[in-house]
């Protein structure tokens, strides 16, 4: 995998790192863009969990699921009321 590749993905291009602070610096930014916190990975985390660390299938993320899908079902016509 290339640095740029690396950086994009993770938010450095370190390789001891876990992730990165993404674009926070000149450095970090890749095709004219700043490279999001974390990287495409952390921006990823963030959709569902509301920050680039978030927990994927902790106990906050499960339960605002939950509670998400149910008000969909509810207002869904399909689900017959």
């Amino acid at each position: 995998m290339t640095a740029q590749l690396e950086l994009v993905l993770r938010g450095t291009d370190d390789q001891a790192a876990r992730a990165g602070s993404g674009g926070r610096t000149d450095r970090q930014r890749a095709g004219g863009r700043a490279v999001p916190e974390r990287g495409c990975v952390g921006a990823a985390v963030r959709e569902p969990t509301g920050a680039a660390d978030g927990e994927i299938g902790g106990p906050v993320f499960a339960e605002d699921a939950d509670f998400t899908t149910l008000e969909q079902a509810q207002n869904d016509e399909r689900t017959g009321r």
